[in-house]
């Protein structure tokens, strides 16, 4: 095998040693990851036009309300109150208080999702619902 290669190298810095009028490792260091932070927060933060089209929100507002006033005719329940749900396919129902999730959900199917306790469903997996006497 061949000798190994003679490499030079340069002198690593001393952070640990300070002359007169330089700034410390520490602070230098720090320093430069606030301004690294700085930029990311810059780079991530998404702003939206002054004069933004609301027409996608108002449309997704409208569309919502609408699914939410069809399932209170559908099963003559309103949204907030106890009730027992039976889901298609399943053999035991859920009680509980009746709310309708409010973040991202994964699908855009008709109807809205709902949530018993911490279970989250699409309310067209519902069987039949029974409001529950309140006490």
């Amino acid at each position: 095998m061949g000798r190994p290669s003679k490499t030079t190298s340069t002198p690593e810095p001393d952070l640990f040693s300070l002359s007169a009028g330089d700034e410390s490792g520490y602070a230098k260091w720090r320093a430069e990851a606030e301004a690294g932070r700085s930029a990311e927060k810059s780079e991530n933060a998404v702003e939206l036009p002054v004069g933004a089209d609301t027409t996608g929100y108002d449309r997704w507002h409208r569309e919502a309300e609408e699914a939410r006033r069809e399932f209170g005719q559908r099963w003559g329940v309103p949204l907030g109150r106890r009730v027992r749900v039976a889901l298609l396919g399943e053999d035991t129902a859920l009680e509980g208080l009746l709310r309708e999730v409010e973040e991202d959900t994964p699908s855009r199917k008709r109807g809205i999702w709902l949530q018993l306790g911490d279970r989250a469903f699409h309310s067209s997996l519902i069987d039949s619902v029974v409001r529950m006497e309140e006490s």
